[in-house]
């Protein structure tokens, strides 16, 4: 057993931090300045990228990026999400 003494300084041990591969629905429309209700809505009908794990809809963070840049750049996808 060893004895602490005066002189000794914890030093905690740096992490770094794990990026979020995915977001749940709040986040997800959070992030993407949407409501949760639209959001949910073209999640269901596949629209999006989602996926399902029990009860939890995870929207994987790269897959929604590309989502949303594609959609920018299309206006027929545009139209169709003010929908």
């Amino acid at each position: 057993m060893s004895v602490r003494k005066e002189n000794d300084i914890f030093q905690p041990i740096e992490v770094e931090p794990v990026p979020r591969l995915t977001l749940r629905l709040p986040e997800a429309a959070m992030a993407c300045g949407l409501s949760e209700s639209f959001l949910h809505n073209v999640a269901n009908r596949g629209e999006i990228p989602s996926v399902k794990v029990g009860r939890v809809r995870l929207f994987p963070v790269e897959r929604l990026r590309k989502w949303l840049l594609e959609a920018s750049e299309s206006p027929e996808t545009s139209v169709a999400m003010a929908l």
